[in-house]
């Protein structure tokens, strides 16, 4: 990670909490502690460039899947990661449905969880890449205009040039014999 990324923990457990924490910053994360889920919503309104949230769901109080809701509502790019002590097929099945990456149940295996942190972060740096591109795009400068016109406008273009027919049945391509535009005499599209 060139840039430090922000974690945000959802955790009540103080000893878990330091266990994620030191985790996580060996991974290079910066990484932010909320031990209620109404302080876990709060701080990440307050960071909107937040990299990934860990998120338990058994909080003192308010239940981990309202947080969750609320934390996709707020900001629906952040990857939500859930760990929790809860087993149940159901639960998991809705933090899911309501749009967690991924659903741990304690005791976690540190490895998986260092694993889903780098896709996490990897996701939302693509997605900040993707974002950027696509402003560029419709701003009118960037990619498309450092590419020029579509190819099919540059082959008519060359036949022009070129004084070759343009319209009609298909012209004979070995009429050209121009190399370098050899993609113009491929190209039948008037």
């Amino acid at each position: 990670m060139s840039i430090r990324s922000k974690v945000l923990v959802i955790e009540d457990d103080p000893a878990s909490g330091r266990m994620l924490r030191a985790l996580f910053q060996s991974e290079g994360c910066e990484v932010l502690l909320a031990a209620t889920g109404r302080l876990g919503i709060e701080m990440a309104a307050k960071e909107p460039a937040l990299g990934a949230v860990f998120l338990d769901l058994g909080l003192p109080d308010m239940g981990g899947m309202d947080v969750l809701s609320a934390l996709r509502a707020s900001n629906a790019e952040v990857p939500v990661v859930v760990l929790t002590g809860d087993t149940e097929l159901p639960t998991a099945i809705k933090a899911i449905q309501l749009g967690a990456l991924n659903y741990f149940t304690k005791p976690i295996n540190t490895d998986q969880i260092v694993a889903v942190l780098r896709q996490a972060l990897e996701r939302r740096a693509m997605r900040a890449e993707l974002e950027e591109l696509k402003g560029q795009l419709v701003e009118g400068h960037g990619l498309a205009r450092q590419m020029g016109p579509a190819p099919h406008h540059r082959a008519r273009a060359t036949r022009r040039r070129l004084g070759l027919q343009s319209s009609g049945p298909r012209w004979d391509r070995r009429a050209c014999s121009h190399p370098w535009c050899c993609m113009a005499c491929w190209c039948s599209s008037p």
